[in-house]
């Protein structure tokens, strides 16, 4: 019913009794998707291949009936299909075409309800929601993402705990409260969370402190504001948390930065005073992150400030007036550049060794000005706001706005994104 020649030479055969590829190194046929004693025969309507090395193909006989996508390697599979529930859905079971167009989009053309589309490279995977009966999650508020040396994704959610998520079972697991943690209403509201190299897992809570977690020993202790000692936590509400190349730890609150000192176990606070210039430039921290010559960068309420590995500190986008807040930093691929979010300016380039800085504008008509997160990608940064999530071509600038249409069925972010260790991006 249909031959194809793949990128690598191999011709695909499609029949009646299943699908086959003729190895073009080789010469050796190898079978998928075969039909079973006392099925139908396999329909075959179109095959084509995308950008990644999947295979596509349509099929029109009963419980196979749809679209069909696959590894060759893997031999993993998964069915698109009609769902009379999901407007994004396919629209008819029958399709009789499929093409590829120069930009990755997947065309599909139907039997009887016209012409559907899909790209196949930028696919969103939706992995709990609230009425998920396994998790039994209370909210969907997702405040924090963390990773592990087993790659296992920890989940921090508003007013519904903490989470694990093994990603090739795709199974979660309800972490409980440690022992000697206070019974309190806020202790299921998760803000950030970080899990260190000495497999720790440390919480920072919305109005309880900063927990630390050593998972190997079950032993948790939490660290809160103490009157009249400069050396504890600054503050009860925890905002972010990194660790830089040193391994340090730096904690970014609502009211400071702090740096955890472990050989003393005790914090150094760096704090905005207006009357000195050479303090943080705002109050709270956002975001933090470190670029190539090993300084950190800190996202303020009053634009974003830099400490150097000898602990000088400087501050760029400082306004007296109409301040700039800054909720997110990337740092980017040339020397100097830092790519930043803020709260209600969109989009900043900031040259560190010049100073200078431009804004770009989001397509506002599509998406909201509040950047809540940024995550290079190569050549692209991915943005999400308070209405839509986009992708930024560096190259190019130009943006590019999903939305429902591409599976993203949420329009408000969170703080929340994380790139895992195989490049996913969540």
């Amino acid at each position: 019913r249909k031959l194809y020649c793949d990128s690598r030479n191999n011709l695909w055969i499609c029949t009646y009794e299943g699908l086959f590829r003729r190895d073009a190194q080789t010469g050796l046929t190898s079978a998928f998707f075969m039909k079973k004693v006392g099925e139908g025969a396999n329909y075959f309507w179109d095959l084509v291949e995308d950008s990644q090395g999947i295979i596509w193909f349509s099929v029109s006989n009963d419980g196979k009936e749809g679209i069909w996508c696959m590894n060759p390697e893997t031999r993993q599979m998964k069915q698109f299909k009609n769902n009379l529930l999901d407007p994004n859905s396919l629209s008819d079971n029958h399709i009789l075409r499929l093409y590829k167009d120069r930009s990755g989009t997947l065309w599909a053309g139907s039997w009887t309800s016209g012409l559907n589309y899909f790209y196949p490279s930028q696919a969103f995977d939706h992995l709990f929601r609230s009425h998920d009966h396994q998790t039994k999650l209370i909210q969907n508020k997702v405040f924090a993402i963390t990773q592990d040396q087993a790659d296992q994704l920890w989940v921090g959610i508003y007013n519904g705990g903490i989470f694990r998520f093994n990603q090739q079972s795709r199974e979660y697991h309800q972490i409980t409260p440690p022992a000697g943690i206070p019974n309190t209403a806020n202790l299921n509201k998760i803000y950030s969370l970080y899990h260190d190299q000495q497999d720790s897992l440390w919480i920072g809570y919305r109005r309880l402190g900063l927990g630390r977690y050593h998972l190997p020993s079950n032993q948790f202790r939490l660290f809160t504001p103490e009157q009249g000692n400069p050396n504890s936590l600054g503050s009860f509400m925890i905002r972010c948390i990194y660790e830089d190349s040193n391994n340090r730890l730096w904690i970014g609150t609502y009211s400071d930065l702090n740096r955890w000192v472990p050989e003393k176990e005790h914090f150094v606070r760096y704090r905005h005073d207006p009357k000195n210039s050479n303090s943080i430039g705002g109050i709270q921290i956002s975001d933090i992150s470190e670029d190539p010559s090993r300084n950190i960068w800190a996202a303020t309420s009053n634009g974003i400030s830099r400490i150097d590995p000898f602990g000088r500190i400087t501050r760029f986008l400082y306004r007296s007036r109409d301040p700039i807040t800054i909720n997110a930093i990337s740092v980017g691929s040339k020397k100097n550049i830092l790519w930043l979010g803020s709260q209600y300016h969109g989009l900043l380039e900031l040259n560190s060794r010049s100073g200078q800085y431009s804004f770009i504008e989001l397509p506002s008509e599509r998406m909201g000005r509040q950047i809540q997160s940024i995550i290079r990608d190569r050549n692209s940064l991915w943005i999400t706001t308070n209405n839509g999530l986009a992708k930024f071509n560096i190259k190019s600038r130009r943006f590019r706005v999903y939305k429902q249409r591409d599976g993203v069925d949420i329009l408000e972010f969170t703080s929340a994104a994380h790139r895992d260790s195989n490049g996913k991006i969540y």
